[in-house]
């Protein structure tokens, strides 16, 4: 599949619960980093998500199985200082989808 479209054939966070307010959908992806990964078949991101109707902050590890249709995200609350922290530098991100950029979000990730 093209790029774009396997970005798009899976979002399993979209349907899912949110833990603050319960809603049973409206996680929204917010910002996206591609990261390293050891293996060239995979490709793996640090996400940002937000609930549309609490703003609850979240981060997803995703890995997509480029010769498959597997796609896997797992899903973790977040602190929301921590969270804002993290996001700002993600967005500031010049080169999102290169894993190899030097810029903080990719240095830190979002845990720094």
């Amino acid at each position: 599949l093209e790029p774009r479209l396997r970005a798009h054939r899976a979002q399993p966070h979209a349907a899912m619960k949110c833990e603050q307010c319960q809603a049973e959908s409206g996680i929204k992806l917010v910002a996206k980093l591609k990261t390293a990964c050891d293996d060239p078949r995979e490709q793996t991101y640090d996400e940002w998500l937000r609930c549309v109707h609490c703003n609850a902050p979240y981060y997803a590890e995703s890995t997509d199985y480029l010769f498959s249709d597997d796609f896997r995200t797992k899903v973790y609350t977040a602190d929301p200082q921590a969270w804002q922290e993290s996001y700002a530098r993600a967005r500031a991100c010049p080169r999102p989808d290169n894993q190899q950029c030097q810029c903080p979000a990719h240095t830190q990730g979002r845990r720094g």
